[in-house]
């Protein structure tokens, strides 16, 4: 009874490595089936190139920041000077004021152009409504006319 049992269990285990196996494949196999399928290519193409997109947006803040740094610094520093590093922080936050400044002032005149731009959306509706409605007292007093001489 003992070789028996253990011949059982042998041949159980046997089964689940089996079964254990065809589910791999069988996942493999799906796996393979759903890479091949269009939509599944333009997901991973769009991922690897929204990747590489903010990869390129990084560098450029980087080299751009690297540059203010470099630009605050030859500011300050002029010809042969030794600068302190709290005179390159001052230099800094001074250009970044003009910078915010300048935001601003953009901010403003791109918001009176919006205003303007949109006073004469107004305008422009305001009078094709007047032209209507012109036309229609024109056309009542025509009709007025013409029954008036039947």
């Amino acid at each position: 009874m003992c070789w028996l049992t253990a011949r059982r269990r042998r041949q159980a285990e046997e089964e689940r490595r089996r079964q254990m196996m065809r589910q791999r494949e069988e996942a493999e196999r799906r796996r393979e089936e759903a890479e091949k399928t269009p939509c599944f290519r333009l997901r991973r193409n769009l991922a690897a190139y929204e990747m590489e997109e903010g990869r390129r947006i990084r560098r450029a803040t980087e080299r751009a920041k690297a540059m203010e740094n470099a630009g605050a610094a030859d500011k300050v520093q002029g010809k042969g000077k030794n600068v302190s590093p709290q005179e390159v922080r001052m230099e800094k936050e001074k250009t970044r004021k003009e910078k915010k400044e300048e935001e601003r002032l953009k901010a403003k005149v791109e918001k009176e152009r919006k205003k303007r731009k949109e006073e004469a959306k107004k305008k422009r509706e305001r009078e094709a409504k007047e032209k209507e409605l012109e036309k229609k007292r024109k056309e009542a007093s025509k009709k007025r006319k013409t029954a008036k001489g039947k």
